[in-house]
């Protein structure tokens, strides 16, 4: 038997999650306020129809208390799933008119050992017009013995005629620690060996479906082997964490190469690139949130505390608009998805958000290489407005030039004041902003050394 019908819950007390749902079904069943019709609605591995079997069971127990016994014959039969009063339809596959009319002829009868006939009607948004009308007949005038479950995961294609005489409980994806725990139970109930990272990994895989996460940690136990996160990775085709936070680091660095490196050795191993662009956006969303609200627990919960150190420390280092932006351009483009090059999609993506650093270097290499010329103009630009200023600049000696600051030295401090007066200083920025193309810092220091450095000597000393 399959680990995830093994341990399918049968009390709501084992139901993981969905506390909102359980205690109103019980203090219901407690006060025998019984409802004809009920809709479960959520994603898929959620518990909807693990949920519905167990309301069953409980309507029919006639111990309940108000969860089901499980000792009774009631219980037993629909634990068996043998029970002639528990119908379960699967509407995908019988969505027609013919089967819901089929259904309504089944309604007539009455229980043959329970109180209740329970029809839970799985995937029911699959029915066609014909059948949703059909159902509704029924639902508008039920016989008292029949209850109807309703479980969907798309809900917003139930008429709204039928929505209206259910009672709706929509059932929320569960957390990765929440999963974690109960696969942590199962492989201890199973003797399988594991290690926390593994079972984390298998939660994050299967997107808050209890279901999926177990069936998961069935296919990996089988080759009788320790689960742990390279298994995950290899099996599940799953990137690791540390190539997610490489990738990010890169973009934080605006270092394409190393950003398209990694992407290359993503591809490399085969990984399927529309999964990991879901990834990534996951990845950057839980930044997101922990750099709006740092008392979040999502980073702590869903990643290692190495991991998670180490997205922490790299989230001081981008600008929550920055962030949104990096996010935008990622989920944007859809050729990853439609595109013969499957990588095309990431890799406009990376370029956009890693090549402007490189971009900005060639400008500015362009212009310091061009410094001495550039310097020049400077100089006849200052002199109009303030000729003994224009003076003392020309006189100064530069010690220093990078990609924000122009380091000059001059003789005499009441040359440095002149100099760092706020309105020459202004002026004198302005005026290199507009030689040069973008801004630059003037730095101006008094110092010993006499020995002015040749203009073409800084450019090659800054060139190497």
């Amino acid at each position: 038997m399959s680990l995830y019908r093994k341990y399918r819950p049968q009390k709501f007390k084992d139901l993981v999650n969905q506390e909102h749902i359980k205690k109103t079904l019980l203090a219901a069943l407690s006060r025998g306020r019984i409802g004809h019709a009920y809709l479960f609605a959520g994603p898929r591995g959620t518990g909807k129809t693990t949920a519905a079997r167990l309301l069953a069971k409980a309507l029919n127990c006639p111990h309940r208390n108000p969860e089901p016994c499980n000792r009774c014959f009631s219980c037993k039969e629909q634990i068996k799933l043998s029970s002639l009063d528990l119908i379960e339809i699967d509407a995908a596959s019988n969505r027609g008119i013919d089967e819901i009319r089929e259904l309504r002829e089944r309604i007539k009868l009455v229980p043959s050992s329970s109180e209740y006939k329970v029809f839970i009607i799985d995937e029911v948004h699959m029915l066609t017009p014909e059948a949703f009308n059909a159902l509704l007949k029924t639902l508008e005038e039920p016989p008292s013995h029949a209850i109807f479950i309703l479980a969907t995961t798309e809900p917003h294609k139930i008429p709204a005629t039928v929505l209206s005489r259910c009672q709706r409980f929509d059932f929320t994806p569960l957390g990765i620690l929440e999963i974690v725990q109960r696969l942590k139970k199962i492989s201890q109930a199973e003797k399988i060996k594991f290690d926390k990272d593994g079972l984390r990994m298998i939660a994050a895989a299967a997107s808050g479906g209890m279901r999926d996460a177990i069936s998961i940690l069935d296919q990996l136990s089988s080759s009788g082997k320790k689960i742990n996160a390279k298994m995950v990775q290899e099996t599940l085709g799953v990137v690791s964490e540390r190539a997610m936070l490489k990738l990010f680091e890169s973009l934080i660095n605006k270092d394409l190469d190393l950003a398209l490196e990694a992407l290359a050795k993503i591809k490399e191993k085969g990984y399927n690139l529309i999964h990991f662009r879901e990834m990534l956006l996951n990845f950057l969303r839980e930044v997101l949130i922990y750099k709006i609200s740092s008392a979040s627990k999502e980073l702590k919960d869903n990643y290692s505390r190495e991991i998670c150190q180490k997205m922490m420390s790299l989230s001081s280092q981008i600008e929550i608009k920055e962030l949104i932006r990096m996010i935008k351009v990622i989920a944007r483009d859809s050729l990853i998805e439609k595109d013969t090059i499957p990588s095309l999609g990431l890799e406009i993506a990376l370029v956009e958000l890693a090549g402007e650093k490189q971009r900005k270097t060639k400008k500015n290499k362009e212009q310091l290489k061009n410094f001495p010329e550039l310097w020049r103009d400077f100089l006849q630009k200052i002199r109009p407005y303030n000729h003994s200023l224009a003076a003392i600049i020309s006189s100064a000696r530069i010690i220093g030039v990078d990609q924000n600051q122009i380091i000059i030295e001059v003789d005499y401090d009441f040359h440095c004041q002149k100099i760092e007066n706020k309105k020459n200083l202004i002026k004198v920025e302005e005026k290199i902003a507009e030689v040069f193309g973008r801004k630059y810092q003037l730095i101006c220091r008094v110092g010993k050394d006499k020995k002015a450095k040749n203009l073409k000597d800084i450019a090659l000393e800054v060139f190497n």
